[in-house]
């Protein structure tokens, strides 16, 4: 496994797939997402987390999709587990 699919598989799993196969996502969360995922897939491994933590801290570009994120998706987020 290459270390971009690593990076894309620790995300998949705890953020994205439950993002979008939640009923309570908008079409704008499920296209920021789909737009991430694919902006993602254009580079390294280390640009991959990079762009990511972007889009989360909420650059100019990435704001609608951050604010999305924190509104629809606050239930997705897995539970800390001790």
């Amino acid at each position: 496994m290459t270390r971009e699919e690593e990076v894309m598989a620790f995300l998949n799993e705890p953020i994205f797939e439950p993002a979008l196969n939640n009923p309570k996502s908008t079409q704008a969360i499920e296209a920021g997402i789909n737009l991430t995922r694919s902006r993602m897939l254009q580079r390294r491994a280390y640009g991959m987390v990079h762009y990511f933590s972007s889009a989360v801290i909420g650059t100019e570009r990435s704001t609608k999709f951050a604010e999305a994120r924190q509104q629809g998706t606050e239930s997705t987020r897995p539970s800390p587990s001790c």
